[in-house]
């Protein structure tokens, strides 16, 4: 069942166990398994089933410290949440990426990559995915990895169907929580707006916030904070350890061995680091973007080579007529160190104006040229 508006959820006497906010990837896929489940549960959707400006207009805000894109772009406030600007790039996390490393403090996960594995099924049939091929060894330090650039799987355009069909769902757009409250063992309830006005409250056994790392710290910081610790009463990490995934254009290439690595049908190939490497470095997982360039950019590059490693030109130059390939593009995304300093802080919401701002001030510099949800 599929409403536009609160009011009209109502009208229907649905009774759910279970209030999962927001309908992206996340919410979508809970609210699908509670579901068929017999578990009856209701979706609250901030937008409507397509894009509007308007809508969008809720998600501007401030962003302090370094560099970062303009928050109304990083996420989309309708049915389907981030998955509607997904460009299908998929890759399974690595075994050593759960694990904890004696060099980085605070990293290490609460679960571990086989708590993962009997699910990976399921999300291949979500999201359309191929199998995996395995990792492929170039060196003692450097794989070849398959990253998978599936079709761009739009929740709320493949789900719409089935959730409008289902008794135990219930989708409720253009409605949100602006409040949780608690009593410092659970959730008691949550204060809604739906269609420009003040919904009430509203009650349910279970709340689950799927409304992404931005809008999840923003509503549980606020909500903590109007409940005096109630909601989320061991916060100490709440808002903090906020990350990216920087990528930086790391140079250019000229590939002279065909056979090295297979590059995909774009002409790209993707690489990572060992983790014999990481150890041996002491450094955090990221991966390495291959690009071919047309044929004609070796010669530009030895051109722009002769002038600063002349020795470097001259041996390109005699190899051009042998096994060189192309030239190449290299882009290096990486993993941030976890670190608490780094966080989000969220203002009080309202029903007109903006409610977010986020602060990556973590003392160095730092650019980021990619949004994970964008690109991966």
């Amino acid at each position: 069942m599929i409403f536009d508006s609160y009011e009209a959820y109502k009208q229907a006497s649905f009774k759910p166990k279970v209030c999962i906010l927001g309908s992206g990837p996340a919410g979508t896929t809970i609210a699908r398994k509670l579901g068929a489940a017999g578990i009856p549960v209701v979706v609250l959707e901030a937008g409507s089933r397509e894009f509007s400006d308007q809508s969008q207009d809720f998600y501007r805000g401030a962003t302090v410290g370094d560099y970062y894109f303009d928050l109304d772009i990083t996420r989309l406030r309708f049915m389907g949440g981030s998955s509607n600007h997904w460009a299908g790039w998929c890759r399974v996390l690595d075994r050593q990426d759960f694990e904890p490393k004696a060099w980085a403090p605070d990293t290490g996960w609460p679960i571990s990559r086989a708590d993962i594995e009997p699910y990976l099924g399921d999300v291949h049939d979500i999201l359309e995915l191929p199998d995996f091929r395995p990792d492929v060894p170039i060196s003692d330090d450097i794989r070849w990895v398959q990253l998978i650039k599936s079709p761009a799987v739009r929740f709320g355009e493949k789900f719409a169907g089935e959730l409008d069909r289902s008794k135990t769902i219930a989708v409720v757009l253009n409605t949100y929580a602006t409040e949780l409250a608690g009593d410092g063992r659970r959730v008691t309830g949550a204060r809604l707006w739906s269609n420009g006005q003040d919904a009430g409250t509203f009650t349910a056994d279970y709340f689950i916030t799927c409304t992404g790392g931005l809008e999840n710290s923003r509503l549980l910081l606020w909500s903590n904070r109007r409940s005096n610790g109630g909601v989320v009463p061991n916060a100490a990490a709440l808002g903090r350890y906020w990350m990216e995934h920087p990528t930086f254009e790391g140079g250019n290439a000229i590939l002279a061995n065909y056979d090295e690595f297979e590059v995909d049908a774009s002409n790209e190939a993707f690489f990572s680091p060992t983790l014999a490497a990481m150890e041996r470095l002491q450094i955090l997982n990221f991966g390495i973007r291959l690009i071919e360039s047309p044929y004609p950019n070796v010669k530009r590059l030895i051109a722009d080579l002769a002038c600063t490693a002349p020795d470097m030109a001259e041996w390109m130059s005699s190899k051009l007529d042998q096994r060189l390939r192309c030239a190449a593009q290299l882009y290096v995304a990486w993993e941030q160190a976890p670190l608490a300093s780094t966080r989000s802080s969220c203002r009080r919401p309202m029903s007109t104006m903006p409610a977010c701002r986020a602060s990556s001030c973590t003392g160095r510099s730092r650019r980021s040229s990619a949004v994970r949800c964008s690109k991966a």
